[in-house]
């Protein structure tokens, strides 16, 4: 099932990216993500495919971002709690380490 996400909020701070922890909110409760590329996703472990309807709808948003994301699952709504950049050792093109 193809993604769809709509923002509805003003943002403020960092925008996500490869390698951001991303904090949201649902009516369910908290949770957090590391956005990723597709190889190093282990959504039990929290790092999320920047492919996946989730981490495309949450690339490019902010802390206050109030997002609606179309998931296997149904549609979820979901407001952006906090946005950490990227770890500093993480190259964010591949999220792998970088090298010295």
């Amino acid at each position: 099932m193809e993604g769809r996400a709509g923002l509805t909020q003003e943002a403020t701070g960092e925008q996500a990216e490869v390698g951001s922890t991303v904090r949201v909110r649902d009516a369910w409760g908290e949770e957090e993500h590391t956005l990723v590329t597709p190889t190093r996703s282990d959504p039990t472990g929290g790092r999320i495919s920047i492919e996946s309807p989730v981490g495309r709808a949450l690339l490019g948003r902010r802390q206050g971002d109030r997002i609606e994301v179309e998931t296997p699952g149904g549609l979820r709504v979901l407001c952006i709690v906090d946005v950490a950049g990227p770890a500093p050792d993480l190259d964010q093109r591949s999220s792998s380490p970088r090298r010295s």
